[in-house]
């Protein structure tokens, strides 16, 4: 059977609870591509599998690279270590190779460094580096991602790549029998409060402790911050005794439907996503897509939106603390303002026009 780049392989199969994917998909499809999700095979050679499977295919598009790369193992001893992943390396560069030679082209939207959690992240850079070496082409939602990656995996500058910006999803239309108050009301939110939000997982890496100890430094009764999201049963202990300490802040540990975390959005005054690292914030851009302003860190600037127009940056002289007690007192309207028009221009259209091509080439 004859493969076609139009044929697209999608891994992993990652959509259950982030609309990235389908949304990604639909647009590529509207562009008279055909695009399937799988799942990484239980096989050695993932990719030259994954080809057999699909004999039709001609790209398999790299999402995310945690499912195999936790296949490693890793043992304390550190030569122990180096020898397994020399091993698994060469099984790798074997797996390209064949998947290759099959007719498949390799491309890898990076999202991350590291993953956030990773159990090994000196193997996993080593790991990342060579498959970005071996892939056909790199694919980033932003400048500064692009060139941030290419330092740290000790990329040529020959390597290909495409620049998509990650597109805006599409807000839910709240129920407008539900007003403003009665979500507030129902949240426990104080009337005329200020309020901060934090949506999304609830994990370490995300920066919440961080969030919970400045907020807890301001000063006043006129604030509150509700954080919202599913909490990692691992870590449900010690945010809970955090929150504890402070009544001004609410936590409500559960998955929001669309409509509910819609109508909290449009509810709060200002969005905060401390993340520590990351190369793209699909929360970013949700609240962006509700005319929210942001707090990022400055870390947070390599997504490549809003900018300085949209969102308050902090770091190591302006702090988180210092950025929670300015927002209160900036023009956030302007900056809401900004955020709904940018939200306008970034569509799952415009971010899929450079795939098709670098599928095709």
């Amino acid at each position: 059977m004859k493969r076609s780049r139009k044929k697209v392989i999608f891994l992993p199969q990652w959509n259950q609870q982030n609309p990235y994917q389908d949304c990604l998909a639909s647009a590529l499809e509207e562009k008279g591509f055909s695009i399937t999700l799988d799942n990484y095979p239980k096989h050695s050679l993932v990719f030259s599998a994954t080809a057999d499977k699909h004999p039709d295919a001609g790209v398999i598009h790299i999402h995310w690279i945690a499912p195999i790369f936790n296949r490693l193992y890793f043992s304390k001893n550190r030569f122990k270590s180096e020898a397994r992943f020399l091993i698994y390396a060469l099984y790798m560069l074997i797996d390209i190779q064949l998947a290759k030679r099959k007719g498949v082209k390799i491309a890898w939207t990076i999202h991350n460094l590291i993953n956030h959690e990773s159990k090994n992240p000196r193997m996993e850079l080593k790991y990342r580096r060579l498959l970005a070496k071996q892939a056909d082409i790199l694919c980033f939602h932003s400048k500064e991602a692009q060139e941030l990656v290419y330092h740290e995996y000790d990329l040529s500058p020959r390597k290909p790549f495409t620049i998509t910006q990650h597109a805006c999803y599409q807000p839910s239309v709240p129920d407008s029998s539900v007003g403003e108050e009665s979500i507030r009301e129902a949240y426990g939110i104080g009337p005329g409060k200020f309020v901060y939000l934090f949506f999304g997982q609830i994990r370490k890496y995300k920066g919440v402790k961080q969030l919970i100890e400045s907020f807890r430094a301001l000063k006043g009764q006129d604030f509150q911050l509700v954080i919202a999201g599913h909490i990692v049963p691992s870590e449900e202990e010690w945010i809970t005794n955090e929150v504890a300490k402070d009544p001004r802040i609410i936590l409500k540990n559960r998955f929001l439907q669309d409509e509910e975390l819609g109508r909290l959005i449009k509810s709060s005054d200002i969005v905060v996503l401390p993340y520590a690292r990351t190369l793209s914030s699909g929360s970013a851009l949700l609240a962006i897509s509700y005319g929210k302003p942001l707090i990022l860190p400055e870390s947070g600037k390599v997504i490549g939106v809003p900018g300085q127009r949209g969102a308050i940056y902090f770091g190591d002289d302006y702090t988180l603390a210092n950025a929670l007690d300015d927002a209160s007192r900036a023009d956030l309207e302007s900056q809401g303002a900004f955020n709904l028009e940018l939200s306008k221009e970034l569509t799952w259209e415009k971010m899929t026009d450079p795939l098709p091509a670098h599928y095709l080439r």
